[in-house]
């Protein structure tokens, strides 16, 4: 899922989630990232899951999502 969301103040305010890829991804290790920035800053590649995995009981938040980009692309 995916969402904009704003910040004012001391809250954090949400949109309505939408769905970014019906596709399952990988989730990777915990040393291990399962996704990629294009040079361009503007794209990322993510890793497809196996097609037996069907663990989808858990809910992963990535918060500042381009901060984190453009610290890995600029390293």
């Amino acid at each position: 899922m995916v969402v904009a969301y704003s910040v004012d103040g001391d809250a954090f305010i949400a949109e309505t989630p939408a769905l970014w890829s019906e596709g399952l991804f990988d989730q990777g290790g915990p040393l291990a990232r399962s996704f990629t920035l294009h040079p361009d800053g503007e794209r990322f590649a993510v890793f497809k899951a196996h097609e037996d995995v069907t663990d989808t009981d858990h809910l992963t938040f990535v918060f500042n999502f381009f901060d984190e980009l453009e610290s890995l692309a600029t390293r």
